[in-house]
C-alpha cells in the first residue's frame, strides 16, 4: 500500500505542476532565464541593438528580447529578437525584421546563456536611456515553492504527508515482533534504525522515480522545453525529502520505544507485554497523538 501511495502521490503532484505550467507557457523565458524587465524610458533602437550585441559578445552571452504580437485570430504570440552570437532554443521562435522594427523596446530582456549577469544587463540598459530596467533572477526553487504554498496545493501536500505518516506507522507497528526478536538475538538498535530508514528510502526511489519519468515523457510530448524538466526534478526532491524526513522521525521514535520496552524486560515471559509497551510508547510520541 505504501509503495502504491508513493507512486500515485508523486504522479499526481507532477501532473499538477505540468497543468500549472500550461498557464505560464508564454512566460517560461522569464522563469527559466535571468534578465531585466524594462518598464519605462526612451532610446534609439539602432543604438540599443549595437550596444547589446557588443555587450553580449564581450561576455560570450546570448540575449533575447521578448516581442508580443496579436495574430489575425486575436491570439497573442511571443517571438524573440537575438543579440550576440548563438542560437535560440527551438521553443523560442525568432521575430521577423518587420516585427522587430514595429515592436516596443519596453519589454523583457533575457540572458539565455553566457557569463553576463542580470544586474549588468539592467545597468547597461539604463545607460542607454531605458532608465527603469529592473533585474530579475531565475530562482526555480522559489517558483516551485510558491506554487505549492498556495492554500489548495498546500492542503493536498499535507494530506499526502499525513497519509504517508500513517502508512509508515502501520508498517512499524507490524514489524514490532520481528524487531523485538532481532534485538533479543543480539542485533543493535542502530542497525534496526538504519534498516527501517533504508527500506523507506529505497521505496521512495523505486516507486517515486517511475512517476517522475512518466511525467518527464508527458512534458516533452506536450511540447515543453527540456529546461522545464528541472521543475519536475526540484518538485521530486522537495516532496520526497519531506517523506524521508517523516520516515527518519518515525524510525527514531520507533527505536526509542523499542529501547524502552526491551530495557523493561525481566524475562522472555513478559515479551508480549513489552510489545504493547513499545506500541503505546511509539504512539505517544507521534505528533497527532496530542490532538486526540
Amino acid at each position: 500500500m505504501k509503495r502504491v501511495f508513493l507512486f500515485i502521490s508523486n504522479l499526481l503532484l507532477t501532473f499538477f505542476l505540468i497543468a500549472t505550467l500550461s498557464f505560464w507557457k508564454d512566460s517560461l523565458p522569464q522563469i527559466l532565464f535571468p534578465g531585466a524587465a524594462v518598464l519605462s524610458g526612451q532610446a534609439d533602437y539602432s543604438t540599443v541593438k549595437e550596444e547589446l550585441n557588443s555587450l553580449a559578445k564581450e561576455h560570450n552571452s546570448l540575449i533575447a528580447r521578448t516581442i508580443w504580437e496579436v495574430d489575425s485570430d486575436g491570439k497573442s504570440q511571443t517571438y524573440y529578437e537575438v543579440f550576440g552570437d548563438g542560437k535560440l532554443p527551438d521553443w523560442m521562435p525568432p521575430a521577423s525584421q518587420e516585427s522587430i522594427h514595429k515592436s516596443d523596446l519596453l519589454n523583457n530582456y533575457n540572458i539565455i546563456s553566457g557569463s553576463l549577469t542580470s544586474q549588468e544587463l539592467a545597468t547597461h540598459l539604463k545607460e542607454l536611456g531605458l532608465e527603469k530596467a529592473n533585474a530579475f533572477e531565475n530562482d526555480r526553487v522559489s517558483f516551485v515553492l510558491a506554487l505549492f504554498t498556495q492554500p489548495n496545493q498546500l492542503t493536498s501536500m499535507l494530506i499526502f504527508l499525513l497519509t504517508f505518516l500513517a502508512l509508515i506507522v502501520i508498517g512499524q507497528i507490524q514489524s514490532l515482533s520481528q524487531s523485538g526478536i532481532r534485538l533479543i538475538s543480539g542485533e543493535r538498535l542502530s542497525h534496526l534504525f538504519f534498516r527501517s530508514l533504508a527500506r523507506d528510502g529505497l521505496d521512495i526511489l523505486l516507486f517515486g522515480l517511475p512517476a517522475l519519468l512518466i511525467a518527464s515523457v508527458l512534458l516533452v510530448s506536450l511540447g515543453y522545453p527540456y529546461e522545464v524538466q528541472t521543475f519536475l526534478g526540484i518538485l521530486f526532491i522537495l516532496y520526497n525529502s519531506l517523506l524521508l524526513l517523516l520516515s527518519l522521525l518515525i524510525a527514531f521514535l520507533f527505536t526509542i520505544s523499542l529501547k524502552k520496552s526491551i530495557s523493561s524486560l525481566s524475562s522472555k515471559e513478559n515479551y508480549q507485554s513489552s510489545q504493547f509497551y513499545a506500541f503505546s510508547t511509539l504512539v505517544r510520541y507521534l505528533p497527532f497523538y496530542w490532538l486526540l
